[in-house]
């Protein structure tokens, strides 16, 4: 693979996918059975740096992939939310924060919470 993991983010695992965010080059899927690359996902170019082994300029998804309906959502360093289809890697929708998203969101039905690096809560309901 050609990409790097130092960050801080857990790998999402289905039953057919692990999605993983990555230190530079955003969010990838991976095909569980044949471990291939089935997508990329590249975020901005990140707002911060929280590893000393991060180069800029990176696209870090610094929090775990959360999966919503047939989204994954994320928030990046970039200072976005972004909700992708879990099946084609195309990005659905996104908010801009104003800051960078270093942590996990929640999910709860079609309600995300995120937090930024400002300490701002916001509170969507995603639509499906």
């Amino acid at each position: 693979y050609d990409f790097s993991l130092h960050n801080a983010s857990s790998p999402l695992v289905t039953n057919k996918e692990i999605f993983i965010g990555t230190s530079a080059i955003g969010v990838i899927c991976i095909d569980r059975a044949s471990l291939e690359v089935k997508w990329r996902f590249e975020t901005g170019r990140a707002m911060i740096y929280t590893s000393a082994m991060q180069r800029d300029p990176a696209q870090v998804v610094e929090g775990s992939p959360v999966l919503s309906g047939d989204n994954i959502i994320i928030g990046a360093a970039d200072g976005y939310l972004y909700a992708i289809n879990r099946k084609t890697g195309v990005m659905q929708w996104k908010h801009t924060m104003g800051a960078p998203i270093i942590s996990t969101v929640a999910v709860s039905g079609n309600n995300v919470v995120a937090v930024d690096f400002a300490g701002n809560v916001y509170s969507f309901v995603s639509a499906e």
